[in-house]
């Protein structure tokens, strides 16, 4: 258990359990032992299932395996079925809702609005969404009339798939987003996430591909989002080199485990040393 500051030195008896451990500390770093790592930087936590880059990864995947008719949905429609669609749409993404935003757009006339959909995770539906998104930014969101941002989402999604306790998630909330009214706390806990993904933000995020056109540094997300590839072509696709990335990432937190190794033996030489040389 985590004490309280400046209480370190007390006894944690069963009278004075609730004065002396502090219990946000203690669950927060109880969960965050169990937490999923990352399938690829071995070292990195897996972000929440719901966190909004999460989602919005599984969502851009599976939009690639999707075909209308045998064909393959265009790159720059799959953006905009992201943006217009799923950042907008609450609940699970059944075929009855994609059909009807599909002949909405007009981009499937040529059909005679007979739509053959293959291609979904799930049966006869997407497996993914963009809930948790709608939630803070959608109509009538959480974050409606404050300025917070996708980062402050992130983190509370995080907090909420952690603690289960409802008084200390209310707590974290009240202390560190003042801004949000009563109602949107209210609406906040309500929220229910939970579990854990396989890839990290810093996976998914890190900008080490150079385009060489542009010059610029570019991500796996930024990737997904601007070309034809999935996540797994792209990771192994030897012109990106994110394997590379992978390996020197592994290696350094290997060294680093390494050399604290290293540094323990060492001191526990001197410490025996010392020892022989009092016996002496």
């Amino acid at each position: 258990a985590i004490k309280n500051t400046k209480i370190d030195n007390v006894k944690i008896t069963p009278y004075n359990f609730e004065e002396i451990v502090n219990k946000e500390k203690t669950a927060e770093e109880f969960i965050r032992r169990m937490m999923s790592h990352c399938t690829y930087l071995l070292k990195e936590n897996a972000l929440a299932n719901n966190s909004i880059l999460y989602s919005k990864f599984k969502v851009m995947n599976e939009l690639k395996q999707i075909r209308v008719n045998d064909r393959k949905l265009e790159l720059k429609f799959q953006q905009q079925i992201l943006e217009d669609f799923f950042m907008k749409t609450s609940g699970t993404i059944t075929e009855k809702k994609f059909k009807n935003y599909l002949i909405s757009t007009g981009e499937c006339n040529m059909e005679g609005g007979n739509l053959r959909i293959t291609g979904y995770s799930a049966d006869g539906k997407f497996a993914n969404n963009m809930q948790s998104y709608v939630d803070f930014f959608g109509e009538n969101g959480i974050f409606a009339g404050t300025d917070y941002d996708e980062e402050d989402a992130e983190e509370i999604i995080e907090w909420i798939t952690i603690f289960e306790d409802k008084d200390i998630l209310e707590k974290k909330v009240r202390d560190n987003y003042s801004k949000l009214r009563e109602n949107q706390i209210k609406k906040l806990l309500a929220k229910k996430y939970s579990g854990w993904g396989s890839l990290s933000k810093k996976l998914l995020k890190t900008k080490y591909y150079k385009d060489k056109e542009t010059e610029l540094y570019k991500s796996i997300l930024d990737l997904m989002y601007e070309t034809e590839n999935n996540f797994m072509q792209i990771i192994n696709d030897d012109k990106y080199n994110f394997q590379e990335m992978i390996q020197e990432f592994n290696n350094n937190e290997e060294n680093k485990k390494l050399n604290y190794s290293m540094v323990d033996d060492k001191e526990r030489y001197l410490s025996s040393f010392k020892g022989c040389r009092r016996i002496s």
